[in-house]
C-alpha cells in the first residue's frame, strides 16, 4: 500500500492558515456562546423575558452585523500598508478605522434608540415591548464598544 506524502510547502501552509484561522473562529465561537448563555439565563425568567430578550438580540446582532460589515473594509488597507512596508499609513489606516467606528456606530444607536415606535406595531404585548426596549438600552451602550472592536480585530487580523 503507498501511503501520498504532501510536499513540505503544504504542511508549511497548512500550519500558517490555522494560526491564522484558529484565533478569528475562536472568537466567533465565544460570540456565539454569550447569545447561548444569554438564552439559558433568560429561559429561567420565563417565556415573556425569553420572547422580549430574543427579539432584541435579533435586532442587535443585524445592526452589529451591519456595522462589522462595513469595519471589515478597514483589514484589506492595512494589509496592502502592510505589505507595502508602509508603518505610517498602517497607524493612519488604524485611526481612521476607529473614527468609522464612532461615525458607523452614532447613527446606529440613534436608529436603535428610536425603534421602540416601530417595534410597537409589531403585534407583541405592551410588557414584552417594554422589555425589548430595556433590552435594547441595555445593548445599546455597548454599540460603539463592539463596533470599535470591530475595527481593532479587522486591523490585528490584516497585520497577522
Amino acid at each position: 500500500m503507498t501511503v501520498m506524502q504532501m510536499p513540505k510547502h503544504i504542511h508549511t501552509e497548512v500550519r500558517e492558515f490555522l494560526k491564522l484561522a484558529i484565533p478569528l473562529a475562536s472568537a466567533q465561537v465565544v460570540q456565539s456562546a454569550t447569545g447561548f448563555a444569554d438564552t439559558i439565563m433568560m429561559g429561567r425568567m420565563g417565556a415573556e423575558v425569553l420572547a422580549a430578550v430574543g427579539l432584541a438580540a435579533i435586532i442587535f446582532l443585524s445592526i452589529m452585523t451591519t456595522a462589522s460589515g462595513v469595519m471589515m473594509g478597514v483589514s484589506p488597507l492595512i494589509a496592502e500598508a502592510f505589505g507595502a512596508g508602509q508603518k505610517f499609513r498602517i497607524e493612519q489606516v488604524a485611526h481612521q478605522g476607529l473614527w468609522l467606528a464612532l461615525l458607523v456606530a452614532l447613527p446606529l444607536m440613534i436608529f436603535t434608540a428610536h425603534l421602540y415606535t416601530w417595534l410597537s406595531h409589531s403585534g407583541q404585548t405592551s410588557k414584552t415591548m417594554q422589555l425589548v426596549n430595556t433590552s435594547l438600552d441595555i445593548m445599546l451602550r455597548g454599540l460603539f464598544p463592539a463596533v470599535g472592536f470591530a475595527a481593532l480585530r479587522a486591523t490585528v487580523s490584516a497585520l497577522s
